[in-house]
């Protein structure tokens, strides 16, 4: 058995796990058990579903780690930042340990990632109240609707800096997402987490902006 952790990588809206299949090559190429579990809010049929069925998927593909006694890290990217942080909730390796359970979350990561900052607040508070004009959408809090990106005018906002190659192989696998997930608050949120919390700043993202990020990680002691 590896003496590293296990990386458990939670993906961004609308892109289901084959689109980090190059991040986990590389992860793997250094070593590292990685897994990437498609979340129930990805996909055609997730209406209604909200980030909690994601948080339970987390925990579930981490619990197999969990009980051979293995530490595992979050990987969160944007979206994915939600369920990964309302996952940690009483999983952590100290709390774990405390009630004589083996393994645990060891850390988490937050690259360009959701941190929500206030209970009660939701991924498009944090957002700022408005859905990018890239988006389609239904209207905001009525329940049972499907996101989806529209390719063309997602380009530079969701894939800058990307080769025309890869935002070509992104676009081609992007799939709906439930509206529901990005309109659910969080009680539990970035500044409970008790494991070591990382956030990796992309300052050149289009679509969470330096200033947002910047906020997040002030918000987050």
């Amino acid at each position: 058995m590896s003496d590293k952790p296990v990386l458990l990588f939670v993906t961004g809206a609308w892109h289901p796990p084959k689109c980090y299949d190059g991040l986990k090559r590389a992860l793997i190429d250094l070593g590292y058990e990685c897994v990437i579990p498609k979340l129930p809010t990805v996909g055609a049929d997730s209406h209604g579903v909200t980030w909690e069925a994601d948080k339970a998927k987390i925990v579930e593909t981490a619990e197999r780690f969990f009980t051979e006694g293995r530490q595992v890290v979050l990987i969160a990217h944007s979206y994915g930042g939600i369920p990964a942080t309302a996952a940690t909730q009483g999983q952590g390796t100290h709390e774990r340990a405390g009630v004589g359970l083996q393994g645990g979350f060891h850390s988490i990561i937050f690259l360009t990632a959701f941190a929500i900052p206030v209970r009660g607040w939701d991924l498009i508070t944090t957002f700022g109240g408005a859905y990018p004009e890239w988006l389609k959408t239904g209207e905001k809090y009525t329940k049972n609707k499907l996101t989806e990106m529209v390719p063309e005018q997602a380009r530079n906002g969701v894939y800058s800096g990307c080769s025309e190659e890869a935002i070509q192989t992104a676009l081609e696998a992007t799939v709906p997402h439930s509206q529901d997930a990005f309109e659910t608050s969080l009680d539990f949120i970035a500044a409970d987490i008790t494991i070591p919390k990382t956030y990796i700043i992309c300052e050149k993202d289009q679509l969470l902006l330096l200033p947002l990020q910047e906020q997040l990680v002030e918000s987050t002691p």
